[in-house]
């Protein structure tokens, strides 16, 4: 895995169970989403989104279906990925 350097996260649950999940843009690697285990752990989810030089990212629901969505700024644009992503 190349090495990254994170420029931006954002926290919130993103897998519905309650506890607070990581989604961290980075220059190098893409954007990640690391998963809380429920004892406090992040697990990488093993998938890399938008581009390899994202700078910012933010969370919220932007299509009204409950679930935590993220707004990806990057480099070359900006990307809206829904929550069925991860």
């Amino acid at each position: 895995m190349p090495e990254a350097h994170y420029a931006g996260i954002a926290t919130g649950d993103l897998d519905g169970d309650g506890d607070p999940d990581v989604f961290a843009s980075t220059f190098g690697a893409g954007a990640r989403v690391l998963f809380n285990d429920g004892s406090g752990r992040l697990v990488d989810a093993g998938q890399r989104y938008g581009e390899d030089m994202s700078y910012k990212v933010a969370l919220g629901d932007l299509n009204g279906d409950g679930g935590l969505d993220a707004f990806l700024a990057n480099w070359r644009g900006s990307k809206v990925l829904l929550n069925r992503w991860w």
